[in-house]
């Protein structure tokens, strides 16, 4: 077993002691999530089913099978990712789906706000595996500026220098209970990288 797989398993397991209830499921098995990716196309994001992995409740939505087994250390990296937003959803059961469900383009909408705390282990997990800031820079303002998430962060400049602060300091930890998160999210990576 490689020490991605190792590290997935183990993480699976600490998911379904934090989250009771936690799965992992498959929107290629899923009447719902095509129905809800049929919603996605109409406001421009065509790929939700295929490319978009999705948490809702304790449960992450994969595209299919393939994408949570084919790479075990970018699937532990995408839990992560997914961990920060169960742990929002679990302290703020009603305000982070309303809040995260509200998706016209805006400068800064709240839905950027929970992006930016999940997306702050991506960017962790880009620095330590070795990519350049330049390239993570441009990555993230498609990702908060496109039409995936429905422009719900326009503002580039701002973008660019979130992620430079994020990449030189990490994550901000502004919530009770963040710097217990963060921590446990960045011993993670730090044994994958």
């Amino acid at each position: 077993m490689s020490t991605a797989q190792a590290l997935l398993s183990e993480l699976v397991a600490e998911l379904r002691v934090e989250f009771p209830g936690f799965r992992v499921a498959f929107k290629d098995e899923s009447r719902a999530q095509q129905v809800i990716g049929y919603g996605a196309r109409l406001f421009g994001n065509p790929s939700y089913v295929a490319d978009y992995i999705t948490v809702l409740g304790r449960t992450v939505w994969f595209p299919d099978r393939a994408a949570f087994d084919g790479n075990p250390a970018a699937t532990v990296e995408t839990l992560l990712h997914e961990r920060v937003h169960m742990w929002d959803w679990a302290r703020r059961p009603v305000w982070f789906p309303v809040s995260y469900a509200f998706c016209a383009p805006a400068i800064r909408t709240m839905r950027a706000e929970w992006e930016r705390r999940a997306y702050a282990v991506d960017v962790v997990a880009a620095r330590l595996s070795g990519r350049k800031v330049d390239a993570v820079v441009e990555e993230m303002q498609g990702i908060f500026a496109g039409p995936g998430y429905f422009y719900m962060w326009t503002a580039v400049d701002e973008i660019a220098a979130w992620v430079k602060s994020v990449y030189a300091t990490g994550p901000v930890c502004s919530r009770p209970g963040d710097a217990r998160l963060y921590a446990g999210i960045d011993a993670y990576l730090r044994r994958l990288y």
